[in-house]
């Protein structure tokens, strides 16, 4: 009988395991997965809530494995107080955490129990005596609403989680059906640029930057698109960001424009610079700098030529890493230029420490600010960048007013539709030496 007793316990204790989670205690994804299918087998109504920390890698990358393993065993004690007899809760895997809701269709509820959730962590958890505190993106699924099918319906919660992520993070949304064929736009889209990769499938266009007080091309944006398709850059880069293709995409460009550098070298035109575009997600490249200098030796070409275009986005990281690289870019030779100032980020305190050598105004702010009433903004912000000792292009203009104003400004530079839109290298070549002012003036005079 003594035998039999522990056998049984060894049995029980065996079918724990194999339904809960090592480190956590909870419910694992098996359990889950088997209670979820018996819900949607009895026609019951519901919903999936799945939400996991933002920021969890950087948590374990900076605090430790053991920290983050903390971490979960301290959230997973926050959750407990919440299950009953209607509501599962258990971990996924790595970060996720799987809530099951039963009977209920009212969003209402869901979405105040959802709420629920949030309010219970958002006060922190306790680890080593030490309060700690995060952020969780959540998605919501309900069913049989938005499905009746149990692997569907974690894939709509995981497409609404990555919404959120993808929206600044720290947030909840319903799933609905538009989330889907976004997600198949975008899986199509980091099709093609993975096809774009493997077979020449990018190429650079250039638009001049023209010195607003004589009309002459100082230098050129080289602009990222695809050969055979009509994505639109701001689509497919930000596609690239989030599936990392950015890195190796940013060594493409490098090549491409350093190649055209040589090819003007080599047919006798006069050294002007290109500008390439930087992003924060290149930053895990670490090797980027090297490259760059790398490219520029092979080909006998002063670093200076190449300029680095970084948004205000990259100093929201305000980290060394950031600051290391900007300065090692500047170490090494290269112009760095601030692009799109005046979208939200960035202030002038930025420009009194960070190693740039030019502020480019973004079209938006030229648009609001070069009205008749307004040009005395654009005249101080012009004056303010020159104290600094920073030169500044005004970005996106397209009327001749607007470059009257910003030349009377004493703007350094111009870059818009006015003088030239982007175009391909060989149509550069036609317009390189030319004054574009008088061009623009002969233009107009034919007409």
């Amino acid at each position: 009988m003594i035998d039999s007793t522990k056998i049984k316990e060894q049995e029980e204790y065996i079918e724990y395991l194999a339904g809960h989670d090592y480190l956590t205690n909870l419910p694992n994804r098996h359990y889950f997965m088997e209670r979820l299918n018996q819900a949607l087998k009895n026609n019951e109504a519901g919903a999936v809530i799945l939400f996991d920390i933002d920021n969890f890698k950087s948590i374990n990358d900076t605090l430790g494995h053991v920290y983050g393993d903390q971490l979960l065993k301290a959230i997973a004690l926050q959750l407990k107080p919440l299950q009953t007899e209607k509501v599962l809760i258990a971990r996924f895997g790595g970060d996720e955490f799987l809530i099951l809701c039963r009977g209920t269709e009212d969003l209402s509820e869901i979405s105040d129990f959802a709420k629920k959730i949030r309010r219970q962590l958002h006060g922190g958890v306790m680890i080593d005596g030490v309060e700690s505190y995060f952020n969780i993106s959540m998605g919501i699924t309900c069913f049989p609403k938005d499905s009746s099918n149990l692997n569907q319906l974690i894939m709509n919660a995981d497409t609404a989680m990555y919404k959120i992520k993808r929206s600044g993070k720290n947030n909840m949304v319903f799933f609905h059906e538009d989330m889907n064929l976004e997600m198949k736009e975008k899986l199509n889209t980091e099709n093609i640029l993975r096809d774009a990769i493997k077979n020449d499938g990018f190429k650079l266009l250039y638009q001049p930057q023209v010195e607003s007080a004589t009309g002459e091309i100082i230098g050129f944006e080289a602009l990222l698109r695809l050969k055979n398709h009509p994505i639109r850059p701001d689509v497919f880069i930000g596609v690239a960001e989030e599936t990392g293709l950015i890195v190796e995409i940013g060594r493409w460009v490098l090549k491409e424009a350093v190649g055209q550098l040589k090819a003007w070298d080599q047919k006798g035109f006069k050294h002007k610079s290109v500008a390439v575009n930087f992003s924060i997600k290149q930053l895990r490249d670490t090797g980027y700098i090297d490259y760059l200098k790398q490219l520029l030796f092979e080909a006998n070409l002063d670093p200076a030529l190449i300029e680095v275009e970084i948004t205000e986005s990259i100093l929201l990281e305000n980290n060394e890493e950031t600051f290391l690289f900007l300065n090692e870019l500047k170490k090494s030779g290269f112009r760095i230029a601030l692009d799109d100032f005046g979208t939200g980020y960035a202030s002038f305190n930025y420009l009194t420490y960070i190693p740039v050598d030019k502020v480019k105004l973004d079209k938006s702010i030229n648009d609001k600010f070069l009205k008749h009433e307004n040009s005395d903004v654009i005249e101080s912000l012009i004056t303010l960048v020159h104290s600094l000792k920073l030169e500044i292009t005004a970005e996106g203009i397209e009327s001749w007013d607007k470059f009257e104003k910003l030349r009377f400004s004493k703007c350094d530079y111009i870059q818009g539709y006015l003088f030239s839109r982007p175009v391909e290298a060989d149509e550069i070549e036609k317009i390189y030496e030319a004054n574009m002012i008088d061009l623009i003036r002969k233009s107009e005079a034919s007409e």
